[in-house]
């Protein structure tokens, strides 16, 4: 779920559709091609809210293949309505060309088919490695909704050997529930290795505009 959670908030970002105006842009590498205050986008199908996010700015930055936005929040829905996740994040630049994510400042995810939240800041997400890292000195909280609590340093979900890694010290007391097998394993991590060369992945759509 953690994958389809993380890999959801970039396509959310990567799916919507907004309308553009000329705004008539002479430098598109260092002047935004849309800038949007306040905005709203929800995705609807057949009568129900499939996800919506809010913000307060978005830019977008067609030259450098660049998405920022600014104090985002989000929730997701099954096809019955009820909520499946939501999160915020303070910052997020996306790449629309590898689809990979840097998140800064406050990070807040929840799920509900997990029922945990996770708190940090100073995410990335590679795409194509399928690796949610965290920076090694950013601290992680995640807390199950029946009230267990972990805390550690430097987190990386890979999504690929479904394996969650904390850096010590790790603090905290942690339930798990032995019968669902898609639960990511906890382990202390060795220090993560930057992840700075993402392969190619298949671009998204171009906005319409």
């Amino acid at each position: 779920m953690w994958r389809l959670l993380v890999g959801g908030v970039v396509l959310l970002f990567l799916s919507c559709s907004f309308k553009y105006e000329d705004w008539g842009v002479k430098n598109p590498n260092q002047i935004p091609q849309t800038v949007m205050t306040d905005f709203v986008e929800k995705n609807i199908k057949n009568g129900k809210v499939q996800y919506e996010f809010q913000g307060q700015k978005i830019e977008t930055y067609d030259a450098l293949k660049e998405w920022r936005l600014k104090d985002v929040t989000f929730q997701q829905y099954d096809d019955s309505g009820k909520l499946l996740s939501k999160g915020s994040v303070a910052d997020a630049l996306i790449h629309t060309d590898t689809h990979d994510a840097v998140m800064k400042g406050q990070v807040n995810l929840w799920s509900a088919s997990q029922a945990t939240s996770v708190s940090t800041s100073d995410v990335s997400w590679t795409q194509n490695l399928k690796i949610l890292q965290v920076a090694p000195d950013a601290t992680v909280v995640l807390k199950k909704d029946d009230g267990s609590t972990l805390s550690g340093l430097g987190l990386v979900l890979d999504f690929r050997d479904n394996e969650l890694k904390l850096q010590g010290p790790i603090v905290g007391l942690w339930k798990t529930d032995t019968k669902n097998e898609t639960n990511p394993a906890i382990s202390p991590a060795p220090t993560p290795t930057p992840l700075d060369t993402p392969g190619p992945v298949p671009s998204p759509s171009p906005p319409k505009r």
